[in-house]
């Protein structure tokens, strides 16, 4: 019994990228979309795609305070029908704390409730540009079907894919950009006459 409390305690919670509630909002849906760092997990960057059901258009999408608040930025980009590339990431190793770190705005046509968004494709990195193990939450019956399934079998829709593999290169090289500005900042403190 002790032995099985023991292995339960050590076991790691992988932090969670989640679609929340929706809010209505005239004649739109505000969508927010958080971040819950499992024990110990520092977050510095995030790159998901948006999936979105034939029926909904991306009106914006807004940086989350959690995001903001760890100075990160946002960039985002349609990169096919109906699917958008989120970056969250910033040239500091600052981590994101838990909270909301997108909101979308979104216009759907459905009559029928739900959230009409997926989430697929995450990467969380921590300061070192190391991928950190994620659970995916999003509102399975708003989302389009697949076109293939998942690469690990699953149903997490993480992959691993190239897309999986260029966002883990990608957010290396912004921990490593932001090593150096930290180095470079301390270097010019360290010789100010």
């Amino acid at each position: 019994m002790l032995l099985l409390a023991a292995a339960a305690s050590t076991a790691h919670a992988a932090s969670t990228l989640r679609c929340e509630n929706p809010q209505s909002l005239e004649d739109s849906l505000v969508v927010p979309i958080a971040l819950l760092p499992g024990p110990g997990d520092q977050v510095t960057g995030i790159q998901f795609d948006v999936v979105l059901n034939p029926t909904t258009t991306i009106k914006s999408m807004e940086l989350g305070a959690a995001a903001a608040a760890a100075g990160k930025s946002l960039s985002s980009n349609a990169i096919g029908s109906g699917r958008w590339r989120v970056i969250i990431a910033g040239l500091n190793q600052t981590p994101i704390e838990s909270g909301v770190i997108l909101t979308a705005m979104v216009e759907s046509k459905r009559e029928s409730g739900g959230v009409p968004l997926g989430i697929e494709g995450v990467v969380l990195s921590d300061p070192r540009g190391t991928r950190i193990p994620t659970a995916v939450h999003s509102m399975e019956e708003s989302r389009p079907p697949m076109k293939e399934p998942p690469a690990c079998g699953c149903g997490c829709n993480q992959g691993n894919g190239s897309a999986s593999q260029g966002a883990s290169a990608m957010l290396v090289a912004l921990a490593v950009l932001g090593t150096l500005r930290e180095r470079v900042r301390s270097n010019r403190l360290r010789h100010t006459p």
